[in-house]
């Protein structure tokens, strides 16, 4: 009798193990990847403030001049879109129903659309804003938190929950804001009262908006109260804090502001300066090492967009004994479009004295776009100086 064949088998070789040394050392990172995971699920609204801030960065390198078309045709298109995502939704919220097929589910998609242009638009002025901002200046400490806290406000799901009353808020706010730079790159200048056409046409806007809306439903009052009366807050507070000199100059923006000892144009731009010891944070030579004869100049690079020709001014001021800032001089220079790098220009003191300084750069309609604080100590030493060089 044949005895069967013998199958042989071959038995899985083991997954050779990592050194024990290792695996010890991996437990930590995976303990702390774990828990990192887990804290992240519960707190979701902080990957919302992450992918803000990353997209807030990623907007401020790219966004490059306030004056390109291309993007003046896109944020106007957005704005205009953004008119009619809002209308459209107060239509189907008062018919509780959206149509059948692809049009209804696009529409079922309409808070996500309304979000996202809210937040493109909103990081657009954000740059702007903030590029045209003084960090001493009252838009530093006040106007730019409180933009970058509708920011963040509209990342939240309990913000956009509002509803068409911060819908309309928000869009008055980005129509004065569009309008706000619109106008002064079209006629050329800075002035109060384009401001305030500005905060004309985003009303006017937001009352044609209302006038639409009616089509929909019989309550005047009751579309008031949702849609004009929240956007004409927002305009009122704009207006106050234009006035109260807290909305940054945009479309201007100041690049440079320096202090220095000469400024020299042989085939370009050259500023010497002495800096007392190693003070890499300064510009220039704030800390200002003056001997007789000296000049002190301040040089400044300033983007104005195209067609742009408007006046500016530079304020000297004086600390007095008190403490307290007095202007000693208030000198108007011509500013104008000179291609990416920026209009330059400079002014000097001969007339003074030790003690603390500052120079305000400020626009036609008196809002600052520049600032810079010196110290000038006498320099009393007879031995040759060795300048630095700043070419800008």
């Amino acid at each position: 009798m044949d005895s069967e064949p013998k199958i042989e088998t071959q038995t899985p070789t083991a997954k050779p193990r990592l050194p024990e040394r290792i695996q010890k050392a991996a437990v930590p990172i995976q303990r702390t990847y774990t828990n990192w995971r887990d804290w992240l699920k519960q707190r979701p609204w902080v990957l919302d403030f992450g992918f803000f801030f990353l997209g807030f960065c990623f907007d401020l390198l790219l966004l490059k001049s306030i004056d390109s078309l291309p993007m003046l045709i896109h944020q106007g298109s957005y704005v205009l879109l953004l008119a009619v995502l809002i209308l459209l939704d107060h239509h189907y919220c008062l018919a509780q129903a959206l149509p059948e097929g692809w049009w209804g589910k696009l529409l079922s998609r309409r808070d996500w659309v309304i979000h996202f242009l809210f937040g493109t638009l909103f990081n657009a002025f954000f740059v702007f804003y903030f590029r045209a901002s003084v960090v001493s200046s009252l838009s530093f400490f006040i106007f730019i938190p409180l933009l970058a806290l509708v920011l963040a406000l509209n990342e939240l799901p309990l913000f956009r929950n509002l509803g068409p009353l911060m819908r309309m808020a928000l869009w008055s706010f980005t129509c004065t804001s569009f309008w706000a730079y619109l106008l002064p790159l079209l006629f050329g200048f800075l002035s109060a009262w384009l401001f305030v056409l500005a905060v004309f046409l985003s009303t006017a806007s937001v009352l044609g908006l209302w006038y639409l809306s009616l089509r929909f439903t019989a309550d005047a009052q009751w579309n008031f109260w949702r849609a004009v009366a929240p956007s004409l807050g927002v305009q009122v507070l704009l207006l106050l804090l234009y006035f109260s000199g807290v909305v940054p100059p945009v479309p201007l923006s100041l690049k440079w502001i320096g202090v220095y000892h000469d400024v020299r144009k042989p085939d370009g731009t050259e500023l010497l300066y002495v800096r007392d010891g190693f003070r890499f944070w300064e510009h220039g030579a704030q800390t200002f090492l003056a001997r007789p004869q000296d000049r002190l100049n301040v040089w400044m690079r300033i983007f104005a967009p195209k067609r742009f020709r408007d006046d500016i001014y530079v304020a000297w001021q004086h600390k007095d004994e008190q403490g307290q800032w007095v202007r000693t001089d208030r000198i108007p220079l011509q500013l104008s479009h000179s291609g990416q790098r920026g209009w330059t220009g400079h002014t000097y003191k001969v007339n003074y004295g030790p003690g603390e300084w500052k120079v305000d750069v400020l626009t036609a309609d008196a809002r600052l776009l520049g600032s810079i604080e010196i110290t000038v100590l006498p320099d009393n030493s007879t031995q040759p100086r060795e300048f630095s060089l700043d070419k800008r």
